[in-house]
């Protein structure tokens, strides 16, 4: 399954699914393999304390929801894994040819609010003019978007996705981003 996003952000535009040309820009691709693979990643969306939701409500979005309890604490990977050895469950693993992508909300307090785990590609378009986009690998980026914070985080290890936190990018390289924008006047 594979959803369509963009979001721009103050100097960022992140997109899953979708490349964009425009200024300073990262893009996110959903790459799911069904070949033979390097990596396995978890695949499934954690809607949080919704209930009724549906992938139109969260971006990026993959299906299978799984939900917890209590709602407003993420599921419990290996409880999760433990059922899902001992009883059938939707597929929450998949076979990846690129990167595990973990897409965290965070609401105004800082709390989680919601998360998707998908396998992916995460491109720098800031210099796709003269050298072509080229993958991040490795790290996490952080945006608001209205009373939301959302952190976008890139790994390239098996099932790497379920880990909450990974290395932030340098603020060096965020204010250089920044600067750029104020520059540029985009």
């Amino acid at each position: 399954m594979s959803g369509v996003f963009s979001q721009r952000a103050p100097f960022l535009l992140w997109a899953v699914g979708l490349l964009c040309t425009i200024g300073l820009s990262w893009a996110v691709s959903s790459t799911a393999s069904t070949k033979e693979s390097e990596l396995m990643c978890y695949q499934f969306t954690w809607p949080g304390v919704k209930k009724n939701v549906n992938c139109e409500d969260i971006h990026p979005c993959f299906k299978p929801f799984v939900y917890s309890e209590p709602s407003s604490r993420p599921p419990n990977l290996t409880v999760l894994n433990d059922v899902c050895t001992s009883q059938p469950c939707p597929k929450i693993k998949i076979p990846c040819t690129s990167s595990c992508i973990r897409w965290n909300w965070y609401d105004v307090s800082g709390d989680l609010f919601n998360y998707t785990l998908f396998c992916g590609t995460m491109s720098d378009l800031t210099l796709e003019a003269t050298t072509g986009p080229e993958e991040v690998k490795d790290g996490c980026f952080q945006y608001r978007d209205g009373t939301f914070s959302k952190e976008v985080c890139v790994c390239k290890t098996d099932l790497c996705n379920g880990s909450t936190k990974g290395p932030l990018i340098p603020l060096p390289v965020l204010f250089l981003s920044l600067g750029l924008y104020l520059l540029l006047g985009m």
